[in-house]
């Protein structure tokens, strides 16, 4: 029985492996107050962001309804490209920019399958 998991395990994990490329969602709320500051903050990050190697699209959006809500729906080749955009000089930057301005953040790290 052990060994026919194990085969039906392997055999989902590979129909399912995707493409390789790394999605993620990141959601972020916002203080009212820094908004502008956080958008402009934003809009350095992604000017930089979309140069690097490895970033397939980085793009970033703000709800209708709740404007100090914002979504970043970014696509790296891969899990290398992802971490060395995390150590970028011009991410820790943003961080440091927006720091107590961003009072929730949720990210959703997924791998593409079509």
């Amino acid at each position: 029985h052990s060994r026919l998991t194990g085969t039906a395990s392997k055999s989902i994990e590979s129909k399912h492996q995707g493409t390789g490329i790394i999605s993620l969602i990141v959601k972020i709320k916002v203080k009212p107050d820094a908004i502008d500051l956080v958008t402009n903050e934003t809009l350095k990050l992604a000017a930089s962001t979309t140069k690097e190697d490895g970033c397939i699209s980085y793009d970033f959006h703000q709800d209708n309804q709740d404007p100090d809500t914002f979504f970043f729906y970014e696509n790296w080749t891969d899990e290398n490209a992802l971490q060395s955009h995390l150590q970028a000089a011009h991410m820790k930057a943003y961080l440091a920019n927006t720091k107590n301005k961003i009072t929730d953040m949720s990210v959703h790290k997924l791998t593409k399958l079509t």
